[in-house]
């Protein structure tokens, strides 16, 4: 699909690229704008990108201008496909998001343009307002990691910067808490979802730039405490080595015993504690496998028994699941001709704790099923 958020030719790129690392001479920019004839074709393909070129320089009238080609050429593009090409509709579906996003935060900007016009003191509460109205809109609308591509994810992030980077420079009275607390809080979203989409390298960027955020104020680094280590934790879990992995699980473990976090946030750290456990029992290269696998199963029944303490039964299952999945691999290994990663000696170990739970009682064995 032209003018998704990648494809297309190598000019298609280099307007991205100017878009994303803003040039000293808008001119290349400019002139594909200014020759409407000759990039009829490139406009409405890549409006969305010249939308918010035109929005960053105040130029209002050409954002609505290339926000109706857009919405006009989606319409002819989505009535064309036919409803069983759901793939198809899905990267139109898209492309236009950053549209509507686009389309949402020029109404804003005039919002309060009105505001500020109609006072002679501008005030700063309705501002907020407008904004908070924008956060709560986009907080609820982020990628899938199950359907868009990494691709979608950095461009929504990318966009929504820039969007709020245009707003302070249009409106540059405004002082909102909002603006802050969005372009914190999109980092993270970023983070968790390109990281379940695979993109290790640019979750960690994406980390990395939260945290330095969260730095800026005592009460918000507080705040976010969880928030960073879950982001870390998992990050570890998919892309760690062994001895990082292990230097991951003793931070784990020593926040634990210094009793950090609510209990809801305890229980996904031990969840997050016994998902390393299985991790470094399954490697060939671990000498204490046995040892760990145990923990592992010993972790996700605590986590387990806390969770239903507490009435969390979306934890409660995930952490049982977790532990009878964990199981299944390690008995797979011992009794099925199978390619498997995990060592004898950690399958021995869950084969010998699963026998004498059978042995003395029924309740683990009920607690894992």
């Amino acid at each position: 699909i032209p003018g998704e958020a990648s494809g297309g030719s190598s000019l298609y790129t280099a307007v991205r690229v100017a878009l994303r690392q803003p040039l000293t001479d808008d001119s290349f920019m400019e002139n594909l704008v200014s020759d409407t004839e000759r990039n009829q074709r490139i406009l409405k393909n890549l409006g969305v990108e010249f939308a918010l070129h035109a929005l960053s320089k105040d130029g209002k009238d050409a954002t609505e201008k290339f926000l109706s080609q857009v919405y006009k050429t989606f319409a002819e593009t989505w009535s064309s496909t036919p409803s069983s090409a759901i793939a198809i509709r899905r990267k139109l579906i898209q492309s236009l998001q950053p549209a509507v996003e686009i389309d949402e935060m020029l109404k804003t900007i005039k919002c309060i343009e009105t505001i500020r016009e109609s006072r002679q003191r501008f005030d700063n509460s309705k501002a907020n307002l407008e904004v908070d109205k924008l956060e709560k809109r986009w907080r609820k609308r982020w990628p899938s990691p199950l359907y868009d591509p990494s691709e979608v994810w950095e461009r929504v992030v990318t966009f929504r910067s820039r969007l709020m980077g245009a707003l302070v420079n249009i409106v540059p009275e405004i002082q909102t808490s909002s603006i802050v607390t969005l372009r914190t809080d999109m980092c993270l979203q970023a983070a968790d979802g390109l990281r379940e989409v695979g993109q290790v390298v640019l979750s960690q960027k994406f980390l990395r730039k939260y945290i330095e955020a969260i730095q800026q104020t005592q009460q918000t680094a507080a705040q976010s405490d969880w928030k960073v280590y879950d982001a870390l934790f998992k990050l570890k879990i998919l892309s760690g080595s062994g001895q990082a992995l292990r230097k991951t699980l003793e931070m784990c473990r020593a926040r634990l015993d210094e009793g950090a976090w609510k209990p809801n946030e305890r229980i996904s750290a031990t969840i997050l504690e016994a998902r390393m456990c299985e991790q470094l029992a399954k490697a060939h290269d671990s000498g204490d496998a046995p040892d760990l696998a145990i923990a592992a199963v010993d972790r996700y029944m605590d986590a387990a028994r806390e969770s239903e303490s507490i009435g969390d039964v979306a934890k409660m299952s995930q952490a049982s699941l977790r532990l009878a999945h964990f199981c299944d691999t390690m008995l797979e290994n011992l009794y099925c001709e199978t390619e498997s990663n995990t060592t004898s000696e950690s399958a021995n170990a869950v084969n010998k704790w699963l026998e004498s739970s059978l042995d003395e009682s029924a309740s683990n064995m009920t607690e894992i099923f």
